[in-house]
């Protein structure tokens, strides 16, 4: 009875990936999930309300961001956020038309592990 015995390379583990402590959002984004979800529902229904359109230019994101924080008593500081999210709610719709293996995703280097 012989025994074949192969020379296998030793395993190697691969190193642990660092664990980072949560941060704080920044001062001109909403502080807690809620509030931010909150502006969220907010911002799409005034997406459906108006008859906007992407590509939309930033003055007009700008106007629409003004108009909103205005009309619910946010803080002024959070006008660029509201922007941001009336700018994903318009494109919305034709990101959906995009099968998912179509779609790439970019990462910047500092986001690379």
């Amino acid at each position: 009875m012989s025994t074949v015995t192969a020379s296998a390379a030793p395993l190697k583990i691969p190193r642990p990936v660092p664990q980072r402590a949560p941060r704080p959002p920044r001062e001109n984004i909403p502080q807690t999930r809620g509030e931010r979800e909150a502006m969220l529902k907010a911002v799409r229904h005034y997406v459906a309300e108006q008859t906007l359109a992407p590509p939309a230019p930033l003055e007009e994101l700008k106007e629409h961001a003004d108009e909103l924080v205005a009309a619910m008593d946010w803080k002024p500081v959070y006008r660029d956020y509201v922007g941001v999210l009336i700018n994903n709610e318009l494109w919305r719709e034709t990101l959906a038309t995009i099968p998912f293996e179509r779609r790439l995703l970019m990462m910047p280097k500092c986001l690379r592990v």
